[in-house]
């Protein structure tokens, strides 16, 4: 029995029951099982200030989003969030997670006032802002202005 171990799930397969002529499924279902758990790796990450700062500098496109957990909005824009950064256009883009009730130092310095505020940034400046937005297409907006 072989055990295959993605991000929340045990695979195991047994080899008892392929037929020779089965055996060319065996590298696709290792390419899709190695796909499928690198994908499900993308995250929406913590605000890290050094990282962020880093990138401001070397003029790196990236969007930060304000999070509160007792925020329904919010909680509505992090599953949104997370499928957008799965999509191929915006697997480079970093995404950061700041979080409002603790991380007001830096919410002060990108001028963000309430939860559920999502920033871009391109080239070191702001490209567009959103507040309270909850639909995919408005949320995808702002992150294609880091095209």
């Amino acid at each position: 029995m072989r055990r295959f171990f993605c991000k929340d799930a045990l695979i195991e397969a047994t080899n008892t029951h392929i037929h020779p002529e089965e055996n060319h499924m065996k590298p696709f279902l290792l390419s899709a099982l190695l796909l499928f758990s690198s994908l499900a790796q993308a995250e929406v990450t913590p605000f890290n200030a050094a990282e962020f700062d880093q990138k401001m500098k070397a003029g790196e496109a990236m969007v930060v989003a304000a999070h509160a957990p007792w925020c329904p909005t919010c909680r509505a824009q992090k599953p949104l969030l997370k499928a957008l950064s799965l999509q191929p256009e915006y697997q480079a883009l970093t995404i950061y997670e700041i979080d409002f009730d603790s991380q007001k130092t830096v919410l002060a310095g990108l001028k963000i006032n309430r939860q559920s505020t999502i920033v871009a940034f391109k080239h070191g400046k702001e490209v567009s802002r959103s507040i309270g937005a909850t639909s995919t297409s408005a949320i995808a907006s702002v992150l294609k202005a880091t095209e």
